[in-house]
């Protein structure tokens, strides 16, 4: 899951946008494209993010060369 947060051009209203995948790449490209498609462009960023790999999935990249 990812929050994303951006203003509209000429506005003081912030538009978020909440992106979910099944890999935190695909919540952050998906919460941007919510933002751009509300034409909230300005002042991008990103305010939370939580992916978890859950007990059915392989192990997270990160881990996959971790020694023993």
């Amino acid at each position: 899951v990812t929050v994303e947060r951006a203003n509209k051009a000429n506005t003081y209203k912030d538009v978020i946008a909440i992106g979910r995948g099944k890999s935190q790449t695909e919540a952050d490209e998906k919460a941007l494209q919510k933002l751009h498609e509300r034409e909230a462009t300005e002042n991008e960023k990103i305010v939370y993010r939580y992916f978890s790999y859950g007990a059915d999935s392989e192990v997270p990249p990160s881990h996959a060369n971790a020694k023993k």
